[in-house]
């Protein structure tokens, strides 16, 4: 009897800017092609399948132009690969941390009473922090 094989790989995609596509590639796996029935996921959802056992950080502080704390600005993390925007806030000593993050790039920016600081792009990996502090400019 002879028997239909599928291959798979697997790796990571990465979207940039453009619509470039970066493809990183660890492995090749055969399976019964009786799997190919199953439905695939879209990029998207293989890109961000969130791994809680291996996730990254990011902190920092978000300053004014003369280099005074900033308490209570708003930081915004979106996600370079789903558009997914998540909000957190400074602290007294304008101090943010956000933790549990799925490795990958996002964009960072700081906000308060209409100014903001500059669009960051960080890069989080596996059980790491990363450090981006953040300078509000003037109002536009």
């Amino acid at each position: 009897m002879r028997k239909s094989w599928q291959s798979k790989a697997l790796g990571s995609c990465v979207v940039l800017a453009g619509g470039l596509v970066l493809l990183s590639v660890s492995a090749f796996v055969l399976e019964p092609a009786a799997s190919a029935l199953q439905p695939t996921p879209n990029i998207q959802e293989v890109a961000r399948k969130p791994d809680r056992t291996h996730t990254g950080a990011v902190t920092g502080k978000v300053v004014d132009e003369s280099g005074k704390s900033v308490a209570g600005a708003t930081v915004k993390l979106t996600d370079s690969v789903t558009e997914e925007v998540s909000t957190y806030t400074s602290d007294k000593q304008g101090e943010y941390k956000i933790v549990k993050l799925s490795p990958g790039v996002y964009r960072l920016q700081a906000e308060m009473d209409g100014r903001q600081s500059d669009v960051r792009e960080v890069k989080v990996n596996n059980d790491t922090v990363t450090k981006q502090d953040m300078k509000i400019g003037s109002k536009k």
